[in-house]
């Protein structure tokens, strides 16, 4: 095992210690007008979400994203609100029915074309879904029928 080379890393090493103890407490993160670029917020995400074992809710609104990260679909399964209003994202992945707990899901103000079939079917704790404004989608899948009936 290799041995902290001076004060400096052994300070570091604390901090990166009080940091994580932190982040496993949060429950929301708002991240909207991050005014990153796409690649720029995939590797924010990547490196934080892995320590915010709680998370329940995320906003990334208006950060001119054009497609959701896979790392916020793989590891926050536990999400109950997302907010990615105001992008540019234009379909919802399959991957979306990981998002098993989700209860609130707002895609108002995006460029959506295609919503996958499969995404919204597994989600049967959705309670508030917003997708106004999005004047490209033309055809809902047939999910949103068995909602209705």
């Amino acid at each position: 095992m290799r041995h902290p080379a001076n004060r400096e890393e052994l300070r570091r090493r604390d901090q990166l210690s009080k940091y994580m103890n932190t982040t496993r407490n949060v429950t929301s993160l708002y991240l909207g007008r991050y005014s990153a670029t796409d690649d720029e917020i995939r590797i924010a995400l990547l490196k934080c979400l892995t320590s915010f074992a709680k998370l329940k809710s995320i906003e990334l609104n208006s950060n001119r994203m054009n497609d959701i990260p896979r790392t916020l679909m793989e590891q926050c399964t536990n999400l109950k609100s997302i907010d990615l209003r105001c992008n540019k994202l234009s379909c919802i992945p399959v991957n979306f029915k990981n998002f098993v707990k989700l209860e609130e899901l707002l895609l108002y103000d995006n460029k959506l074309v295609h919503i996958a079939a499969e995404a919204l079917g597994a989600l049967t704790q959705l309670r508030v879904l917003n997708l106004s404004y999005n004047t490209s989608l033309r055809l809902l899948p047939p999910v949103f029928i068995s909602w209705c009936i």
